[in-house]
């Protein structure tokens, strides 16, 4: 077990304080605003805790104003070093695990989280699709089924079973929230035979699948989309780029890909990239020290527009060569499990701008090898129906 929860000393501090200090009620203490002020500052964990001192506080934590307050602040306090890990112990429980890590507070580490064993699959574990404010989406290899799982609050939910049938087919799925904080979840389900795709949609509120227009014909290689950004799902195959709008549910033209250069081994992406989206080209040559990482950007969103290298660099000559799993954060850094057979419980950090190297030490010899990446910020956000 890791050591107790990503929080500072000034938040102990400060959950010790508002426990001993605050008396509930119209005779306490503290004003009411005050109160709000300081719990939407506290870790998810106090406030689970915190239910429980009376009705009023649950009342307050549990409203949609308060959770989307203290998201809010979170995010906004979080460095964009903030990341998920996944792991997984193998054995007969086959328990897949995650530990939140927010870098560069090295000894101030997330609670190791284990995922519920009805939504892995016992030799394979999950597919993390997304994550979306705190919430993290996921599908079984074993059965198919779909999950979205709070690892703050341990509350989690198994989606209905979708419309369309997946028999010899392929599929890609995308997650995400529109502007009315409804956490969806797309299905593509693509006939190559055919050159044929449909579609469905997920509502989280609405608790039900319905399949959408698709409109254009594509197809794509990866079981998830690259990334989801301000409401937009974006996939990306060899050539073509295809974004989903999650507030007027309809798929975008296809945009052309850069036409780049390519040498050695080749891997596309779209990423989140200041506070916008891009283009990544991983490449490199015959040796490790040839890797080079490029980000395009489009000059109009709306896919008129041109493709322009915004800028590239040389990876560090130390960085794991092409690493599996592998993360790009919107600052520009990129951090990978570090490479090696025997410590892959540990990641690398890189800064293009500095050009400095860090090994961020999240287990020891022992510990899991880390299977995933995800980009995390812990919240209250809860799915209708999450038990």
């Amino acid at each position: 077990m890791s050591s107790p929860l990503g929080f500072s000393k000034t938040h102990k501090a400060c959950a010790t304080i508002s426990a001993a200090s605050f008396s509930p009620g119209p005779g306490g203490n503290l004003p009411d605003d005050l109160i709000t002020q300081i719990l939407v500052r506290l870790p998810v964990r106090y406030l689970v805790q915190f239910e429980l001192v009376c009705k009023a506080w649950l009342h307050k934590i549990k409203s949609p104003k308060f959770i989307k307050m203290h998201l809010k602040i979170a995010a906004d306090r979080e460095s964009p070093m903030s990341f998920l890990i996944r792991t997984r112990k193998f054995g007969l429980r086959g328990e897949v695990i995650f530990r939140g890590i927010n870098w560069p507070e090295k000894n101030e580490r997330d609670e190791d989280r284990i995922l519920p064993c009805r939504f892995s699959h016992k030799y394979f574990g999950p597919v993390v699709l997304g994550v979306a404010n705190g919430i993290v989406c996921a599908t079984n290899l074993g059965d198919k089924s779909i999950f979205l799982w709070n690892p703050a609050t341990l509350k989690s939910k198994k989606l209905p079973p979708p419309i369309i049938d997946l028999s010899n087919c392929l599929l890609s799925l995308g997650f995400g929230f529109d502007s009315e904080d409804d956490y969806k979840v797309v299905r593509l389900v693509m006939y190559k035979k055919f050159a044929f795709v449909k579609a469905e949609v997920y509502s989280a509120n609405k608790n039900c699948w319905k399949e959408i227009n698709v409109g254009v014909n594509f197809f794509v290689k990866n079981l998830k989309c690259d990334i989801c950004l301000d409401g937009m799902l974006y996939w990306s195959s060899s050539e073509n780029m295809v974004t989903y709008n999650l507030d007027t549910e309809e798929f975008n033209n296809q945009i052309e890909l850069p036409k780049v250069e390519v040498i050695g081994r080749t891997v596309r992406k779209i990423v989140e990239f200041m506070d916008s989206f891009a283009l990544s080209v991983h490449r490199h040559g015959d040796s490790e020290c040839n890797q080079e990482i490029s980000f395009w950007v489009l000059d109009d969103a709306s896919g008129k527009g041109s493709w322009s290298k915004k800028f590239s660099f040389e990876m560090h000559p130390e960085f794991p060569l092409m690493p599996r799993i592998f993360l790009h954060l919107k600052n520009g850094s990129v951090v990978s499990t570090s490479g090696s057979s025997d410590s892959n419980q540990n990641l690398v950090l890189y800064d293009p701008r500095t050009r400095k190297l860090e090994t961020i030490i999240v287990g020891t010899v022992h510990s899991p090898k880390v299977e995933g990446l995800y980009s995390y910020t812990e919240s209250l956000v809860s799915i209708p129906g999450s038990e």
